[in-house]
């Protein structure tokens, strides 16, 4: 008798702590969600593959940061932006949570699109680069554009593709909204560094 005297209310309070923890996350969530949608920005939870959704492409890359089979969440499109831009977060216990942010560069007044041999720049630990391709460094990673990347705070790696240029930060849990305008703000200048070679 005695330990249904005590064990019903404390699972009856651990139930109600456990649910306004999880209603607190929830609320949390759906705030965020919001505040993104009033920046014009339309969110999805989930993407089965983020690689595909980041690059808007039906074929998976070949050198990627994390595996390129991974699903992503807070997955963003900004259409209204020049440069269009998409961004997405990938947690896993086992890697760690990395925020990525791909810009599509848009057309020059000359009719010429960038076009990209794909590429994986990462930063180690010594603060240089590693480049990851099929082939030698391509010439469009001239020293303004490894300089670029080497003095942006909390970078770890940056994919060329096609049109495509995809930053990957580590995943801290910040004000989301405010930092993914500040990298929109930054990410779109390594464009005028970008030689003519890279332009077809």
């Amino acid at each position: 008798m005695l330990l249904l005297l005590v064990g019903i209310p404390l699972v009856y309070t651990l139930h109600t702590l456990l649910s306004k923890n999880t209603q607190g996350t929830w609320d949390e969530a759906s705030r965020l969600k919001g505040r993104m949608r009033s920046e014009g920005w339309r969110v999805q939870d989930t993407v089965d593959n983020l690689a595909m959704f980041l690059l808007n492409s039906k074929e998976l890359p070949r050198f990627w940061p994390i595996t390129e089979k991974a699903a992503g969440i807070e997955a963003i499109t900004a259409r209204r932006s020049t440069p269009m831009w998409r961004a997405g977060s990938f947690v896993a216990p086992s890697v760690g949570t990395h925020m990525f942010f791909t810009i599509e560069l848009p057309q020059r007044s000359d009719g010429s699109e960038a076009e990209f041999e794909e590429a994986l720049v990462r930063l180690d630990d010594d603060g240089d680069l590693t480049y990851e391709g099929a082939g030698d460094v391509p010439a469009y990673l001239t020293s303004d554009v490894r300089r670029f990347l080497l003095e942006w705070p909390g970078l770890q790696a940056t994919h060329f593709w096609g049109d495509t240029i995809t930053y990957m930060f580590d995943g801290k849990r910040q004000d989301q909204v405010e930092r993914i305008k500040t990298i929109e703000a930054k990410a779109s200048q390594i464009i005028r560094l970008i030689p003519n070679a890279a332009w077809k």
